[in-house]
């Protein structure tokens, strides 16, 4: 048994050593083996696939014979005709694998038998005593590898009259069957001799350059260390030589990085000996450089710090290419090309910079200089002192990728004992101006602005100085070996001042705020520090308590929490207070599932107030129009002032029918007459009304959807209020889009100028004109000025677009002159933005200068809001454009809120009457009444009058009635470009005088 048991243990161990010990023989044995498992379980599948088929059509063969010998003999056995049923046999005795066919009574009888000697007998084996009793069907009675035996009832109608039973055996089937496991078997040994064959050529193929690269290992382990593997194939035995190669590669160059590493290594050992023993600077700063340039070695090493304006300046250096730093110049401005290099880089940032490609940027300023020394890597590591950055220590070595993680790390440690011996130099110093600071420590005890008290370890007082004596009130005497409860407001509860005292015992020390009592009975706030100062044996010497009195303070700082969170001019919230109680609005609305009503107020034409009445007067006006508000909603509620004319209203739980309810009652409240500064006002207002959560879910899109609604209610006529809904963005989506398109018209040459004529009423003769700006855009047409200026005006575009109109009019005159029309002026509106700059004085007398045009051709119209803005600068301004000589109108008179005393102040020459005054008079005696009058009014003023918007010749004759001179509109003629109106300028220089023309056709 034990010789049994090493016999097996010897066979596993060559098996071992066959399989584990060669890939080779693993590939060759695992390839056959795969290939025999492979076709031995095809082989067997065929096989039994074969045989189920052959069994099959034998079961099917024998069945149609029983079935066919049933059929045949019904006839003879109800005849007894045993002559015919043995000729019907007969016809069964050449059907392959027979071994007989028999038909039997029901009883057993064999009525008729491929055998004749059986007709007669009676069967009485176990297998056809089994038929005879089983039910009159198709029976199977022996069905296996050798024979099959079936039975097949005879039946005539209903009646069953006996058997056809048929026995076959299997021959033809199994000889097939064994001729298909022959060929199976061989197909099988081919295969695996075939795979065996491959298998062993590819092992061969595969494993030679694995022998190869171990040839090359053995030589390596001898000591040839150059040895190199000349496998470049792209397999992975490739990718082992090359990493093999990059491996012998990596490990020479780390015997050389580590010999880099220990020589550095020496440098700092015997730097840090410097360290201790040099007490000079400068000497110490030399030394490291020189120890480093000539152990390591590097090439050049040197100091750098920062001069006053900010070029780094070298204070030591060392190496044979010291003169490289005369060629170059470093900065820590980084601007500038001088403060692009590595020595800039390391002060500014704190951290190390190496460049291990010096060399690499052909471009930079030290390039030149670099490549004259060598210098392929460079390395700069920031000094610090006194916890700053001071300077660096900057390495140069002509050898290329230098510096590893290791190098950084060894040369980062010397710049921190650098910065050791540094702050060392300074402590020094510092102890040696310590002594001075002591003396001056005292008089700074006793003048310090804040109160300094001293008590002893039993937290008795034993001194105090000036302030706390102005502070408290109290005198040294009064407090000395007292207690500093003395000084307790008693606002302060026991809990806190224990508290106090356990952070004192913990960490030294406490800082905070704390109120106290003056010796005259006043409580003050006061910032108080209390330090616990122990001796070298941490006993407790002394309390010291340093204090300021912060009444001042405290009384800003509510102030300043008012102004955060509350308009200045109204008390309203601000931007800042309305955004935290909408969201916890919303917070509270989720979760009581209700709504929250938001409105968004604007006051309608505020600006017109302010631009006539002045902001003192605007702003009292919002003042006035907060406290409505507030009138108008509930304490739970919020009103906010926005800015300028702007305010939002939070309903809390407060859906679309009481929203509407509410701005019905602001509508109504804000309505009402307004008495300021002697001033009647009466105002509307546009409110836009948005939901949560049906509108939005938000804040932001709330507030943004209540604005998209007050717009609406703008463009709906004013004085009304808008509920949100989707159409309404939309809207608001054009605006933008027109915005958008409208920053870009000028630059796009969109827009144009066109030209309407001033005729002199009494001859017909055009004497003028004015420009009008329109804009042609590619996709939406011919936009009208109604539908952009106002767009204008709010995004401030309204100046470059009118100094562009100015200009374009001044250009065109100046044609028109050249053309011989030298007594046309030309009528431009100006801005009220346009009229606030500084320059228009300048910009008017520019563009006269540069189209050589007299003043007096030029006609600049303001309106009366204009006029009525700061009043004195506006006069000042006006009179230096009418001493230049340019002719001043005054554009839509009687629409605003001008005086006639400030009127008689303006130089202006000209009133135009405004065409809501002319629409009518001709049907409304209170419109001819108010232009009878402004022509009287102006005539008295020697001023000439201009009527705008004629459109009748009833009109025209009117005006002529009344004195007007001049006059524009549809009547005489359209706004036209500038080529058609050198055409009517051409056509009345022919016709010089006629009577009024007749109006033209009204299309545009």
């Amino acid at each position: 048994m034990v010789k049994l048991l090493h016999f097996f243990r010897a066979l596993q161990n060559r098996f071992l050593r066959l399989w584990v010990y060669s890939i080779r023989r693993q590939l060759v044995v695992s390839f056959g083996l795969a290939t025999l498992l492979v076709m031995a379980s095809f082989s067997y599948l065929m096989y039994i696939q074969q045989r189920d088929f052959l069994y099959g059509a034998d079961a099917d063969r024998v069945r149609g014979l029983a079935s066919a010998l049933a059929a045949s003999s019904a006839s003879s056995v109800l005849a007894n005709d045993i002559a015919g049923l043995q000729e019907v046999l007969y016809g069964f005795t050449d059907a392959p694998d027979l071994k007989f066919a028999l038909v039997l009574s029901p009883h057993g009888e064999v009525l008729g038998a491929t055998n004749p000697d059986l007709i007669g007998r009676y069967v009485n084996d176990t297998v056809s005593r089994d038929l005879l009793i089983a039910p009159a069907e198709f029976t199977t009675l022996v069905d296996d590898g050798v024979i099959m035996d079936v039975a097949m009832p005879i039946r005539v109608g209903n009646r069953h009259i006996g058997w056809a039973r048929v026995e076959m055996t299997r021959r033809s089937s199994n000889a097939n069957l064994d001729l298909l496991a022959l060929t199976g078997l061989g197909f099988s040994v081919l295969a695996v001799i075939a795979s065996f064959v491959i298998a062993a050529w590819l092992s061969w193929r595969l494993t030679g350059r694995l022998y190869h690269l171990i040839h090359v290992m053995k030589l390596v382990e001898r000591g040839n260390r150059e040895q190199r593997s000349d496998v470049t194939t792209k397999d992975e035995v490739g990718k082992l030589a090359q990493s093999f190669n990059g491996m012998l590669d990596t490990l020479n160059h780390s015997e050389r990085e580590l010999g880099r590493i220990n020589r550095l290594y020496a440098a700092w050992t015997e730097s840090s000996e410097i360290i201790v023993r040099q007490k000079n600077e400068r000497l110490l700063l030399n030394g490291i450089c020189q120890i480093l340039a000539e152990r390591v070695p590097f090439d050049l090493v040197w100091i750098g710090v920062p001069d006053n304006e900010g070029w780094v300046k070298p204070v030591a250096s060392g190496g044979a290419s010291s003169d490289y730093l005369k060629l170059i110049k470093v900065s820590i401005d980084t601007g500038t090309f001088q403060g692009k290099g590595p020595v800039s880089a390391a002060i500014q940032s704190g951290s190390h910079k190496v460049l291990n490609q010096f060399l690499e940027d052909v471009n930079a300023h030290w390039h030149a200089a670099a490549m004259k020394f060598n210098f392929n890597s460079v390395g700069a590591f920031p000094i610090s002192r006194d916890g700053k950055v001071y300077g660096c220590i900057a390495v140069y070595s002509s050898e290329a990728n230098f510096f590893s993680s290791a190098h950084i790390d060894l040369m980062n440690g010397l710049a921190n004992d650098i910065t050791f011996a540094l702050d060392n130099f300074d402590r020094e110093q510092q102890q040696r101006a310590a002594a001075i600071k002591l003396e001056q420590a005292a008089t700074v005890f006793e003048y310090s602005k804040e109160g300094i008290m001293v008590t002893d370890a039993n937290n008795k007082i034993m001194s105090v100085n000036r302030s706390f004596v102005e502070i408290t009130g109290y005198t040294a005497e009064d407090v000395i070996g007292n207690d500093p409860k003395i000084l307790s407001s008693g606002l302060q509860s026991q809990e806190f001042y224990e508290q106090m005292w356990a952070a004192i015992l913990e960490t030294g020390s406490w800082q905070g705020e704390i109120w106290d009592r003056r010796k005259s009975g006043e409580v003050y706030p006061e910032a108080l520090t209390i330090i616990q100062v122990r001796n070298g044996h941490g006993a407790i010497m002394n309390h010291l308590a340093i204090f300021s009195d912060i009444s001042e303070r405290k009384m800003a700082q509510e102030r300043i929490q008012q102004l955060a969170h509350y308009d200045v001019l109204t008390g309203l919230p601000n931007r800042v207070l309305f955004s935290d109680r909408l969201a916890q609005a919303i917070i509270s609305a989720q979760r009581n599932d209700t709504k929250i009503s938001l409105l968004f107020l604007d006051i309608d034409r505020f600006k017109q107030i302010n631009d006539t009445l002045g902001h003192g007067v605007g702003d009292q006006l919002l003042q006035n129009v907060g406290q409505r508000l507030l009138g108008c909603v509930r304490e739970q509620d919020t009103v906010s002032r926005q800015g300028g004319d702007e305010f939002i209203v939070v309903l809390s739980d407060a859906g679309t029918a009481g929203a509407e309810l509410v701005a019905e009652k602001i509508l109504q409240s804000i309505i009402q007459p307004y008495f300021i500064e002697d001033h009647d006002l009466r105002i509307t207002a546009s409110i836009g009304i948005a939901i949560y959560p049906d509108h939005a879910q938000d804040s932001e899109n709330l507030i943004k959807y209540a604005d998209v609604a007050m717009y609406q209610a703008k463009e709906s006529g004013r004085n009304c209020y808008m509920t949100f809904h989707l159409d309404m963005n939309e809207s608001s989506y054009e605006r933008l889009k027109l915005e958008t398109a409208l920053r870009s018209a000028l630059e796009r040459n969109e827009l144009q100028v066109y030209y309407q004529a001033q005729v002199n009423l009494e001859n017909g003769r055009i004497i003028g004109c004015e420009a009008l700006v329109r804009w042609q855009h590619p996709q939406m047409g011919m936009i009208h000025p109604e539908k952009f200026i106002s767009l204008a005006e709010e995004t401030g575009l309204i100046i470059s677009i009118n100094h562009w109109v100015l200009e374009q009019a001044i250009k065109q005159c100046r044609a028109w002159r050249d053309a011989g029309f030298k007594a046309l002026t030309m009528s431009v509106n100006l801005s009220a933005l346009q009229f606030r700059q500084h320059n228009l004085l300048q910009q008017v007398k520019g563009l006269l200068d540069k189209y050589d045009l007299p003043p007096a051709v030029l006609d600049l119209e303001l309106t009366e809001g204009i006029l009525m803005q700061g009043v004195e600068r506006t006069l000042a301004t006006l009179h230096e454009l009418s001493a230049m000589g340019v002719i001043l109108s005054l554009d839509d008179f009687g629409t605003g809120y001008s005086s006639l005393s400030y009127l008689k102040r303006f130089p202006i020459r000209q009133l135009k009457i405004d065409q809501s005054f002319v629409r009518d008079i001709t049907s409304d005696a209170s419109d001819a009444t108010m232009v009878r009058t402004i022509i009287l009014m102006a005539k008295s003023l020697h001023l000439h009058v201009v009527a705008e918007g004629v459109e009748t010749i009833e009109q025209a004759e009117f005006l002529m009635q009344c004195g007007c001179e001049r006059a524009q509109g549809y009547y005489f003629r359209r706004p036209v470009s500038a080529a058609e109106f050198g055409k009517l300028l051409r056509l009345g220089q022919e016709s010089p005088e006629h009577d009024l023309p007749l109006p033209e056709e009204m299309d545009l």
